[in-house]
């Protein structure tokens, strides 16, 4: 039986670019083994096999959030590096990403930049559920830079080294 319209499944983990490009909004890819990717639509990646992990091989970034909303359960976001902001994870302007269950870490933004695991701009939204922020590094916020008002980050139960954490006092948090 052939999966339902929308459901990508790319077992190759080179293959993540080719099925990001095909989605279209609201579609769902599975991730396997190691992959790295920068996309701007709204998608699920979803984990397949035990341990997917979006890889930057310290080449880039790993994700850059350009357009809509970016889900992202049961991932490993590691080895981003960049001399820009966000080493792991850049969420745009206006743009949303919804971390379930991830872990951040070991991604690193330029010294004299911000948000080594996750920068969120202006103007987007970033929600930690159940999810891990920890051994990034950074110019300042080592692990997440939320840039400036209003952006908005809503945390449940989510683990952040304090030392990575930063914030402008005008941010408000849900």
């Amino acid at each position: 039986m052939p999966p339902p319209a929308g459901y990508f499944e790319r077992p190759r983990p080179s293959a993540l670019a080719t099925a990001i490009a095909a989605a279209t909004s609201a579609d769902t890819i599975n991730v396997y083994g190691t992959c790295y990717g920068n996309f701007g639509k709204d998608l699920t990646l979803q984990r397949r096999g035990k341990r997917a992990t979006l890889d930057g091989n310290k080449t880039g970034r790993v994700l850059r959030i350009n357009a809509g909303t970016t889900t992202l359960p049961d991932l490993t976001i590691t080895n981003g590096e960049t001399t820009s902001l966000g080493g792991g994870i850049f969420v745009r302007p206006s743009t949303a990403a919804v971390l379930v269950n991830v872990l951040v870490t070991g991604n690193a933004a330029g010294a004299k930049s911000f948000g080594g695991g996750i920068e969120a701009d202006e103007n987007s939204t970033l929600t930690l559920i159940s999810s891990t922020v920890s051994g990034n590094t950074a110019g300042g916020s080592g692990g997440i830079d939320i840039w400036a008002f209003p952006c908005r980050y809503a945390g449940t139960t989510s683990a952040l080294a304090t030392r990575e954490r930063h914030s402008p006092p005008s941010a408000p948090f849900a």
